[in-house]
């Protein structure tokens, strides 16, 4: 079902204001009469103009859906929950969308692994200051102890382990959550039903291994002359053209 987004327009420039508020409007008056490719049209031009909005983004792609525009709804979808990995509408309705794909993914998605899954859940930046602040708390009351410090401090001899031993796995799955949201992840957008062909090397010419098609997610590894590398989920690599993907 698709929920109206809510964008608070406050605070953004007035020009990018006026027309991101028309767009939503063309969208809204799309999504009243059915039209769900006029409404991921809409949304997905007040994107452009706006920042970053995980309602707006879950709107596009819920709209996207409904329009069988598979490529566009998994992408929107998807950045939904890197912002709002916790969000189980956005996550519901990829996975219905996953389904309707011509590319079948064996295994896990790229960047899926329940491990991965549980780091995307963690306030990364807040497990760092939180870790930091223990750590040095911890070696301040070893300090205090070395000094002959008596009294509350003295008397609670586990308190600087404890401190020290709690900012291990804060800090680490802080540093994990960095990692993970400095990993680039990719969907294959084609505006036509066939295969995006895979070609061995950055150029137009090399030979093709295997396609992949609308809607199938996969890591990029760099890009070159014009071409994206990208990695499947089941390890297969490639090289397509810049335009047949789209960041996360």
């Amino acid at each position: 079902m698709i929920a109206l987004a809510l964008v608070a327009l406050s605070g953004v420039a007035a020009a990018p204001v006026s027309g991101a508020g028309d767009a939503l409007d063309r969208a809204g008056g799309a999504l009243a009469h059915g039209d769900y490719a006029g409404a991921a049209k809409g949304y997905a031009a007040a994107a452009e103009m706006l920042p970053r909005c995980e309602p707006l983004e879950y709107d596009i792609g819920t709209a996207a859906a409904e329009a069988e525009e598979t490529g566009l709804s998994v992408l929107y979808l998807e950045r939904a929950l890197r912002d709002r990995p916790w969000d189980s509408d956005a996550r519901q309705n990829l996975e219905r969308v996953r389904q309707k794909r011509v590319d079948k993914v064996m295994g896990q998605e790229p960047g899926e692994s329940p491990l991965q899954r549980l780091i995307a859940l963690v306030p990364g930046r807040a497990f760092f200051w939180l870790g930091l602040c223990a750590w040095w708390l911890g070696f301040a009351l070893l300090a205090l102890r070395a000094s002959g410090v008596s009294g509350f401090w003295g008397r609670r001899r586990w308190l600087p382990v404890a401190a020290i031993v709690l900012a291990i796995p804060l800090v680490g799955f802080s540093m994990a959550w960095q990692m993970e949201r400095a990993t680039a992840y990719a969907v294959v957008v084609s505006s036509g039903s066939q295969g995006i062909k895979v070609h061995s090397g950055p150029a137009a010419d090399l030979p093709t291994s295997f396609e992949v098609h609308d809607g199938l997610k996969v890591l990029i590894l760099d890009a070159e002359n014009g071409f994206t590398h990208i990695r499947l989920g089941n390890g297969l690599e490639g090289y397509v053209p810049d335009g047949d993907v789209e960041a996360i």
